[in-house]
């Protein structure tokens, strides 16, 4: 339901949208349009930042409802355990979110 834009601050961070591959780094903006499959991944070895615009607006309910909270001040997270893992798949319906 949403289009979104991805705009790298640090590291690398690898975008699949429909068929294209994109390798992106810092710097860069990435579109994904709605309704065309995409997915993005840091496959590099060094931490990555990056800004995320999706419109219309109220992604940020799908975040809240499927992310995992983390203390103030922090960027990590860590790894998810599986009852994180089922509260962000059980958030995605909700939000007109397919995995494939």
């Amino acid at each position: 339901r949403e289009d979104e834009q991805f705009f790298i601050l640090e590291g690398e961070v690898t975008f699949y949208v429909g068929d294209r591959r994109i390798a992106a780094r810092e710097g860069t903006a990435v579109f994904a349009p709605r309704n065309l499959p995409h997915r993005f991944c840091n496959e590099g070895t060094v931490r990555a930042r990056m800004l995320v615009m999706s419109t219309p607006g109220n992604f940020d309910a799908f975040a809240r409802d499927g992310g995992i909270e983390v203390a103030p001040g922090t960027r990590d997270s860590g790894q998810p355990d599986p009852a994180a893992i089922e509260r962000l798949i059980g958030a995605c319906a909700p939000h007109g979110i397919v995995l494939v």
